[in-house]
Protein backbone atom coordinates (compact mmCIF):
# COMPACT_ATOMS: atom_id res chain seq x y z
CA UNK A 1 0.00 0.00 0.00
CA UNK A 2 2.67 2.64 1.07
CA UNK A 3 4.33 2.49 -2.29
CA UNK A 4 1.28 2.91 -4.01
CA UNK A 5 0.69 6.31 -2.06
CA UNK A 6 3.91 7.38 -2.39
CA UNK A 7 3.78 6.95 -6.10
CA UNK A 8 0.31 8.39 -6.11
CA UNK A 9 2.17 11.49 -4.38
CA UNK A 10 5.07 11.68 -6.67
CA UNK A 11 2.74 11.44 -9.81
CA UNK A 12 1.31 14.69 -7.67
CA UNK A 13 4.56 16.66 -8.11
CA UNK A 14 5.35 15.45 -4.64
CA UNK A 15 8.57 14.19 -4.81
CA UNK A 16 8.95 12.11 -1.84
CA UNK A 17 10.66 9.05 -1.72
CA UNK A 18 10.46 5.33 -0.47
CA UNK A 19 13.93 5.56 1.46
CA UNK A 20 13.11 9.26 2.46
CA UNK A 21 9.75 7.34 4.28
CA UNK A 22 11.52 4.50 5.30
CA UNK A 23 14.41 6.82 7.67
CA UNK A 24 11.32 7.90 9.58
CA UNK A 25 9.98 4.78 10.99
CA UNK A 26 11.44 2.62 12.97
CA UNK A 27 11.11 -0.03 10.57
CA UNK A 28 7.42 -0.39 10.22
CA UNK A 29 6.21 2.46 7.68
CA UNK A 30 2.59 3.67 7.80
CA UNK A 31 0.83 6.53 6.48
CA UNK A 32 2.09 9.00 9.51
CA UNK A 33 5.49 8.99 7.95
CA UNK A 34 4.43 9.44 4.99
CA UNK A 35 2.76 12.54 6.41
CA UNK A 36 5.89 13.08 8.66
CA UNK A 37 7.33 13.48 5.19
CA UNK A 38 5.31 15.73 3.59
CA UNK A 39 5.70 18.25 5.99
CA UNK A 40 9.05 17.83 6.50
CA UNK A 41 9.32 18.93 2.27
CA UNK A 42 6.96 21.35 3.57
CA UNK A 43 4.34 20.77 0.82
CA UNK A 44 1.88 20.79 3.90
CA UNK A 45 2.25 22.84 7.54
CA UNK A 46 1.32 19.33 9.57
CA UNK A 47 0.09 15.95 9.76
CA UNK A 48 -3.71 16.76 9.98
CA UNK A 49 -3.05 18.63 7.09
CA UNK A 50 -0.88 15.90 5.01
CA UNK A 51 -3.77 13.03 5.89
CA UNK A 52 -6.70 15.44 5.28
CA UNK A 53 -5.35 16.82 1.84
CA UNK A 54 -3.81 13.61 0.59
CA UNK A 55 -3.82 10.23 2.82
CA UNK A 56 -7.51 10.11 4.43
CA UNK A 57 -10.40 8.08 2.50
CA UNK A 58 -11.16 9.87 -0.05
CA UNK A 59 -8.17 12.57 -0.45
CA UNK A 60 -6.22 12.39 -3.63
CA UNK A 61 -3.26 9.39 -2.71
CA UNK A 62 -5.43 7.52 -0.61
CA UNK A 63 -4.93 3.32 -1.51
CA UNK A 64 -7.56 0.87 0.09
CA UNK A 65 -5.15 -1.49 2.59
CA UNK A 66 -5.87 -5.27 2.31
CA UNK A 67 -7.96 -6.43 4.82
CA UNK A 68 -9.00 -9.89 5.90
CA UNK A 69 -13.08 -10.61 6.68
CA UNK A 70 -13.96 -10.19 10.14
CA UNK A 71 -14.26 -14.42 10.44
CA UNK A 72 -10.60 -14.64 8.49
CA UNK A 73 -9.36 -12.10 10.75
CA UNK A 74 -10.69 -13.57 14.38
CA UNK A 75 -9.35 -17.28 13.20
CA UNK A 76 -6.09 -16.18 13.09
CA UNK A 77 -6.16 -13.91 16.04
CA UNK A 78 -7.28 -17.48 17.74
CA UNK A 79 -4.84 -19.62 16.22
CA UNK A 80 -1.85 -17.15 17.54
CA UNK A 81 -3.29 -17.37 21.15
CA UNK A 82 -4.85 -13.65 21.14
CA UNK A 83 -7.80 -12.07 21.63
CA UNK A 84 -9.93 -10.73 19.47
CA UNK A 85 -11.14 -7.14 19.64
CA UNK A 86 -13.01 -4.71 17.71
CA UNK A 87 -10.96 -1.57 17.42
CA UNK A 88 -11.86 1.59 16.77
CA UNK A 89 -15.75 0.82 16.50
CA UNK A 90 -16.58 4.62 15.68
CA UNK A 91 -14.97 4.04 12.54
CA UNK A 92 -17.52 2.08 11.16
CA UNK A 93 -19.65 4.49 10.83
CA UNK A 94 -22.39 2.72 13.03
CA UNK A 95 -24.62 5.30 14.38
CA UNK A 96 -27.30 3.58 15.41
CA UNK A 97 -26.45 1.73 19.20
CA UNK A 98 -28.89 -1.51 18.07
CA UNK A 99 -26.71 -1.62 15.17
CA UNK A 100 -23.46 -1.98 17.06
CA UNK A 101 -24.64 -3.92 18.98
CA UNK A 102 -26.19 -6.70 16.37
CA UNK A 103 -22.33 -6.12 15.09
CA UNK A 104 -20.48 -7.16 18.04
CA UNK A 105 -22.88 -9.86 18.91
CA UNK A 106 -22.81 -11.51 15.10
CA UNK A 107 -18.70 -10.95 15.32
CA UNK A 108 -19.12 -12.50 19.12
CA UNK A 109 -20.65 -15.45 17.63
CA UNK A 110 -17.23 -15.86 15.70
CA UNK A 111 -15.15 -15.92 18.23
CA UNK A 112 -14.65 -11.98 19.42
CA UNK A 113 -13.98 -11.51 22.50
CA UNK A 114 -13.80 -7.46 23.18
CA UNK A 115 -14.43 -4.25 22.15
CA UNK A 116 -12.21 -0.97 21.97
CA UNK A 117 -14.10 1.19 24.75
CA UNK A 118 -11.72 3.36 25.60
CA UNK A 119 -10.26 5.55 22.42
CA UNK A 120 -8.97 8.93 21.93
CA UNK A 121 -11.94 9.57 19.23
CA UNK A 122 -14.28 8.44 21.24
CA UNK A 123 -17.05 10.71 23.07
CA UNK A 124 -18.03 9.81 26.84
CA UNK A 125 -21.54 8.38 25.47
CA UNK A 126 -19.45 6.18 23.18
CA UNK A 127 -17.54 5.20 25.44
CA UNK A 128 -20.89 4.34 27.91
CA UNK A 129 -22.72 2.63 24.85
CA UNK A 130 -19.21 0.73 24.04
CA UNK A 131 -19.08 -0.51 28.07
CA UNK A 132 -22.83 -1.26 27.90
CA UNK A 133 -22.62 -3.71 24.67
CA UNK A 134 -19.24 -5.82 26.32
CA UNK A 135 -20.95 -5.80 29.54
CA UNK A 136 -24.08 -7.42 28.37
CA UNK A 137 -22.04 -9.65 25.85
CA UNK A 138 -19.70 -10.70 28.25
CA UNK A 139 -16.56 -9.82 26.34
CA UNK A 140 -13.49 -7.54 27.76
CA UNK A 141 -13.50 -3.68 27.76
CA UNK A 142 -9.81 -2.87 25.99
CA UNK A 143 -8.44 0.82 25.50
CA UNK A 144 -6.07 2.39 23.33
CA UNK A 145 -3.94 5.60 23.04
CA UNK A 146 -3.92 5.32 19.05
CA UNK A 147 -0.11 6.14 19.71
CA UNK A 148 1.98 5.49 16.22
CA UNK A 149 5.21 7.60 17.54
CA UNK A 150 5.31 11.26 17.60
CA UNK A 151 3.65 11.90 14.36
CA UNK A 152 0.37 13.16 15.01
CA UNK A 153 -0.98 15.96 17.15
CA UNK A 154 -3.26 14.68 20.11
CA UNK A 155 -1.43 11.50 20.40
CA UNK A 156 -0.14 10.21 23.60
CA UNK A 157 1.58 7.03 24.85
CA UNK A 158 -1.09 5.58 27.32
CA UNK A 159 -3.71 8.79 27.29
CA UNK A 160 -6.63 7.28 26.38
CA UNK A 161 -10.12 9.30 25.76
CA UNK A 162 -10.06 12.73 26.75
CA UNK A 163 -6.90 12.67 27.77
CA UNK A 164 -7.05 9.85 30.71
CA UNK A 165 -4.70 7.45 31.53
CA UNK A 166 -5.64 3.72 30.75
CA UNK A 167 -6.60 1.81 33.72
CA UNK A 168 -4.16 -1.07 34.14
CA UNK A 169 -7.29 -3.21 35.12
CA UNK A 170 -7.70 -3.14 31.21
CA UNK A 171 -5.04 -5.14 30.97
CA UNK A 172 -5.86 -7.49 33.53
CA UNK A 173 -9.09 -8.47 32.07
CA UNK A 174 -7.59 -9.21 29.60
CA UNK A 175 -4.79 -11.83 31.16
CA UNK A 176 -7.92 -13.30 32.68
CA UNK A 177 -9.71 -13.61 30.07
CA UNK A 178 -6.73 -15.70 28.29
CA UNK A 179 -6.14 -17.45 30.82
CA UNK A 180 -9.81 -18.96 31.42
CA UNK A 181 -9.25 -20.10 27.55
CA UNK A 182 -6.12 -21.25 28.35
CA UNK A 183 -7.62 -23.54 31.20
CA UNK A 184 -10.84 -24.72 29.31
CA UNK A 185 -7.91 -25.52 26.73
CA UNK A 186 -6.54 -27.78 29.39
CA UNK A 187 -9.34 -29.73 30.47
CA UNK A 188 -10.25 -30.93 27.04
Amino acid sequence: RNPKIIERLQALGLEITTAEVLNLSSGQVGRPHIAKALVNRGYVSSIDEAFSRYLQKGAVAYVEKFRFSPRKAIALIREAGGLAVLAHPLTLGITEPRELTLLVKELQEMGLAGLEVFYPEHTKEMVVLCQDIAKNLGIVCTGGSDFHGNLRDRSYLGNGILGQNLNYGLLQNIKERLQERENRQAQR
